[in-house]
């Protein structure tokens, strides 16, 4: 019936759900799209409502415990904020927990690395080369780099699908063509 549960809206009709009140206006609590739902709502029973709070509690529970696990990752990256504001220069990387985790996956100290070819190799980037008597068998990427992989990709994505970057947009979808298949998105 609604797209999110803990939305606006959604919160609303339940907060005045929780207090009892059979007399509830719906009208005045949903939001613009959802009116035409609002026949559809139902009144609570107390057993329902019993169970709301339990879950209510539970959720802001965990987001009081998501904020306080934010506070201490933020708290250790704290040596690193010159890092972590380099990284964030780095377009699809606004997150500041992006850049944390990416941080935290290759390290500070780029040194360990001869090249940035080896930095995508071990981030697991580039196609694997399975060649054998000048048969090529497979260009798929490698399997490595199964933590920081995800990440890169994600941010990439958001950059291939923004316009602010118009440049990269226009590499990828060339790449795409020249390949006609779907290389990230």
């Amino acid at each position: 019936m609604v797209s999110d549960t803990f939305g606006k809206s959604s919160m609303k009709i339940i907060r005045n759900l929780l207090k009892g009140d059979d007399n509830l206006d719906i009208e005045s609590l949903i939001h613009g799209s959802m009116v035409k739902k609002a026949d559809d709502i139902r009144f609570v029973t107390d057993e329902q409502r019993y169970k709301m709070k339990a879950i209510l509690s539970h959720y802001h529970g965990i987001g009081e415990c998501k904020a306080s696990l934010e506070s201490v990752i933020l708290n250790l990256a704290e040596p690193y904020a010159r890092e972590l504001s380099l990284v964030s220069t780095v377009p699809g990387i606004k997150n500041t927990f992006s850049a944390i985790a990416i941080i935290s996956e290759i390290g500070a100290d780029m040194s360990v690395f001869l090249t940035a070819k080896h930095l995508c190799s071990w981030a697991g980037l580039v196609s694997q080369n399975n060649e054998s008597a000048g048969k090529k068998h497979s260009v798929r990427i490698s399997r490595a780099g199964i933590y920081i992989k995800p990440l890169l990709i994600q941010c990439a994505n958001a950059v291939v699908r923004s316009d602010k970057h118009p440049e990269i947009k226009g590499r990828y979808l060339s790449i795409k063509k020249r390949r006609a298949i779907s290389v990230l998105l």
